[in-house]
């Protein structure tokens, strides 16, 4: 082992001089930078004023609704009225995006911005809306705002959305990238494993954020297994109809690899070749950030390139053979 000796000899300008070549980013673990960091950014958006929720992350798991698993970055949704603020104000402490036109499935506008931090390992993810809420994004956030609780992050009390509130939010996380055939089967699974179950009257909450969320029919699995089953009907308005076909459209996509390009494909092709493009180069930056998305230790961004393509002739792969066989007779 090589000894921690600077110049002269002083073993602890040796040590200091090594500790200060490495990145404080270096120096933390995801398990110790999430919490820390979740309360930071949340005091930074108070100090401006924003209304912010954290979500999953370490505030589900201190509301009894997660293990203690690592997560790979921050999540908070805010109050769309005080998104510009927020990013601003973010900008100012040093977070920059991650890439302007995100890399996501590329429905509509992106629910979240990914930003990233010289001091954090983790990303920060900024929502303004969350995806299977299909009120308007205001109506969401207060509806959550009004039902917020408080727990312990860091040695700090911090407001995040209440339990029943905060399953919503994991289930449709979960459904996201499920097909509709599969959505009981998947929502039976995070219920069974939800280390503090609900209560009753907790579960006696759900049907009316459902209601004031829109958010009944994305909900419905979970609604049916907690005893409040729910009556499938066709929106009432062009714009829920259109939200519901956004997320039904997101979840056909999250079936293979390169879905949502094939979905948008149909829809709009220049919009998604410019996407496919956008994916195709990624910094190093954006490629330590998937690799902790994906929760795949990383290497170097050529090694993130070369899993994102055979990911992306696997789905491709996919596709063609699911077209043959629809066209078999």
């Amino acid at each position: 082992m090589t000894a921690l000796v600077g110049a002269g000899g002083d073993p602890l300008a040796g040590a200091t001089a090594e500790a200060a070549d490495e990145s404080p980013r270096d120096q933390l673990t995801h398990r110790e930078a999430i919490p820390l960091c979740t309360v930071v950014v949340l005091g930074i958006l108070d100090a401006v004023g924003v209304r912010a929720l954290p979500i999953k992350g370490a505030g589900f798991i201190a509301l009894g609704l997660r293990s203690d698993r690592q997560s790979s970055d921050v999540d908070v949704l805010v109050a769309p009225d005080g998104a510009e603020v927020a990013l601003r104000a973010l900008a100012d402490a040093g977070w920059r995006d991650w890439l302007p036109a995100p890399l996501t499935q590329p429905f509509g506008n992106s629910h979240s911005l990914t930003l990233e931090h010289d001091v954090w390992p983790c990303s920060l993810d900024l929502h303004v809306t969350f995806p299977g809420l299909l009120a308007p994004p205001a109506v969401s956030f207060d509806a959550l705002w009004a039902g917020r609780t408080t727990v312990d992050i860091a040695h700090r009390a911090v407001e995040v959305p209440c339990r029943p509130h905060a399953l919503a939010l994991e289930v449709l996380h979960s459904l996201r990238d499920t097909p509709a055939t599969q959505e009981t089967a998947v929502v039976a699974r995070l219920v069974e494993a939800l280390p503090e179950p609900l209560s009753q009257a907790e579960i006696d909450l759900l049907p009316g954020f459902a209601e004031r969320t829109d958010s009944a029919e994305t909900l419905g699995a979970l609604l049916e297994l907690l005893g409040h089953p729910h009556t499938p009907h066709t929106p009432s308005t062009t714009r829920d109809q259109a939200a519901l076909a956004r997320w039904r459209a997101t979840q056909r996509a999250g079936t293979a690899p390169l879905g949502w390009f094939f979905v948008l494909a149909r829809q709009n092709p220049l919009r998604a070749t410019v996407a496919l493009w956008q994916h195709a180069w990624l910094s190093d930056a954006q490629a330590r950030t998937w690799a902790k998305a994906k929760r795949i230790d990383y290497v170097s961004r050529a090694d993130v390139q070369r899993r994102r393509l055979r990911m992306a002739v696997e789905g491709v792969r996919l596709r063609l053979g699911r077209k043959d066989r629809e066209d078999t007779p």
